[in-house]
């Protein structure tokens, strides 16, 4: 039996698209009902498939050529609702405005600026999903308009989407070239994904956009200083004092860059200049209390006091703790101040939710991952121009100290502590597997990051960022070039100076609590008695307390260990 062959479609019953007249007299009624969003919205339409369309062309021209507006209202009650919106708005009123734009958004869904409004609104509430809707709808209404793409920016920077919020930020540009805030926007993205020479050129652009930018100027004194560029960093910071003289972070700024250079008493001045434009400033008040003298107590008690009210934030209150140890044991109460760093070190662990057994798992990782690990890339010839030295320990073991004697010599600069090659191991595949490829990645992504620190004529750069004790076999097997200098300290001072101080960074919340330190210091005794036996003779190994007895003798072992010639001074 055979089956009758199908009829082929008849072309006069397929679906036409709508041609570029009927298109054009659709947007000439949106334009006519007050709703020029819409209708800039078909004229794209019809430049999509109709690209030479002059007719299209000149209308969107003209309709972008203005602000965006809200459309016609169709009644005198919506006509109210928008005039209450706008008051609303501009007050600040973000409940007010969710309340009166929800219905006005469902009945002209093509409005950019009511979509925009609505959508900064939710934003403010914490309802950042929906606000993110409403924004993308703003900006397929009117891409020309910068606003919808900067706030969708600022969205996904509270979300921690970096990607996506430097897309949205690039396309502000795109609308508003001259948009100094969103190049400000980008390099604190950057500046939050550790990468500094990208942070300070997004920095530059935002300054040479917009001169007088205080957050701007500061940031880029911010980056510079963490480039090791203090000069400029202190050339920013005053620029921004004399635009805002009772700017905070500058002043804050400003102390940390003295104390890098030894200045401690410009800084201490610096810091109670900040306690007198705001008395609650918890790093102030923490840093103050740090290297209180006797005379210091008494006038910081005051401010330790306001920190530790039940109304402040935890975070202040844990500033506050610490704060009140230091203060406590300048004054020989060694008793209240053990009590004061228990409790100021319970609230940091509590807001970090720090477990000692996620470093447990990822110390065994790290071995895990080494023992399958690539061979050693081949070391560069000896000509290598860029030569970096680890220094590398528990921290709170006086790298610094050792870093400053390093950079003595004539072929050695000093860049501080670096997170340069702990966010190359995330950024490179590392973590997922070992492979030549990955060991290239990771070796060329902390050499470009790390060259901006060599100073003129300098071959060496000391990097002392005490945690990269985590990898020393990886960077053994990255950089085979680079010097591994491995501080030995006594145990007790370093899980006491550890306890002692609030460390900022979650890579430090094991020093929240004594038997943290304890068990994490114990981790890091095996991991590096590990690394020894894997890596033979390739750390050298220095101790701390032998350092400070003899140091002429120590200086001139640790530097012939390192292959370069002892200078005298």
């Amino acid at each position: 039996m055979f089956q009758t062959a199908p009829e082929p479609p008849n072309p006069s019953l397929a679906v036409k698209p709508p041609s570029a007249a009927a298109l054009l007299k659709d947007a000439a009624r949106h334009n006519r009902d007050g709703a020029p969003d819409a209708a800039a919205l078909v004229y794209r339409q019809i430049l999509a498939a109709f690209p030479k369309n002059k007719t299209a062309a000149a209308r969107l021209s003209k309709i972008e050529a203005r602000a965006p507006t809200f459309p016609s209202a169709r009644t005198k009650a919506d006509q109210a609702s928008f005039k209450a919106l706008s008051a609303a708005n501009a007050r600040g009123q973000s409940d007010t405005v969710i309340d009166l734009a929800r219905p006005l958004v469902a009945a002209y869904p093509h409005s950019a600026l009511l979509r925009l409004i609505f959508g900064v609104a939710l934003g403010k509430r914490g309802d950042a999903d929906a606000a993110i809707g409403h924004l993308q709808a703003a900006e397929a209404l009117r891409p020309d308009f910068a606003d919808p793409p900067f706030v969708l920016g600022v969205l996904y920077q509270g979300k921690g989407l970096g990607d996506d919020a430097v897309a949205a930020y690039g396309r502000a540009l795109k609308a508003d070239p001259k948009n100094a805030d969103a190049w400000n926007n980008i390099g604190a993205v950057m500046h939050g994904a550790e990468d500094i020479p990208a942070a300070l050129q997004a920095f530059d652009r935002a300054v040479s956009l917009k001169p007088d930018l205080v957050e701007a100027l500061n940031n880029r004194g911010h980056m510079r200083q963490l480039l090791g560029d203090l000069e400029g960093a202190m050339a920013d910071y005053q620029a921004v004092l004399a635009l805002s003289p009772s700017h905070v972070k500058a002043y804050l700024n400003i102390a940390q860059a003295l104390k890098v250079i030894g200045q401690k008493d410009a800084a201490k001045t610096c810091y109670w200049e900040v306690l007198k434009l705001d008395p609650a400033n918890s790093s102030a008040v923490r840093e103050l209390a740090r290297v209180a003298k006797a005379e210091d107590v008494a006038r910081l008690r005051p401010h330790v006091a306001r920190l530790l009210e039940p109304a402040m934030s935890p975070d202040a209150r844990m500033a506050g703790g610490y704060a009140a140890a230091y203060l406590d044991f300048a004054d020989g109460e060694d008793e209240t101040g053990m009590a004061h760093l228990a409790r100021a070190g319970a609230i940091a662990k509590a807001l970090k939710s720090y477990r000692i057994e996620r470093d447990q798992t990822y110390f065994s990782d790290l071995k895990s991952l080494f023992e399958g690990a690539a061979p050693a890339l081949p070391a560069p010839d000896d000509q290598t121009d860029l030569v970096p030295i680890f220094i590398i320990v528990m921290p709170r073991a006086c790298t610094s100290q050792t870093e400053e004697i390093l950079s003595r010599h004539s072929d050695v600069a000093g860049a501080g502590e670096l997170e340069y090659f702990n966010r190359a191991m995330g950024q490179t595949g590392m973590l997922d597997g070992v492979t030549e490829a990955t060991l290239r990645a990771l070796r060329d992504s902390y050499l470009t990051a790390l060259r901006p620190h060599r100073a003129a004529g300098k071959r060496y750069v000391v990097d002392k960022m005490p945690l990269n004790f985590r990898y020393a076999g990886f960077i053994a097997r990255a950089l085979p070039e680079a010097k591994i200098i491995h501080l030995r300290r006594r145990a007790e001072a370093v899980c006491w100076s550890n306890y002692q101080i609030n460390f900022p960074a979650d890579g430090m919340a094991y020093a929240s609590t004594q038997a943290d330190v304890a068990a994490y210091y114990r981790l890091y005794a095996d991991l590096m008695t590990y690394w020894e036996h894997a890596l033979p003779g390739r750390i050298v190994h220095v101790d701390y307390e032998a350092l400070t007895e003899a140091p002429e003798r120590e200086v001139r072992a640790m530097v012939e260990a390192m292959g370069l010639p002892f200078e005298e001074g």
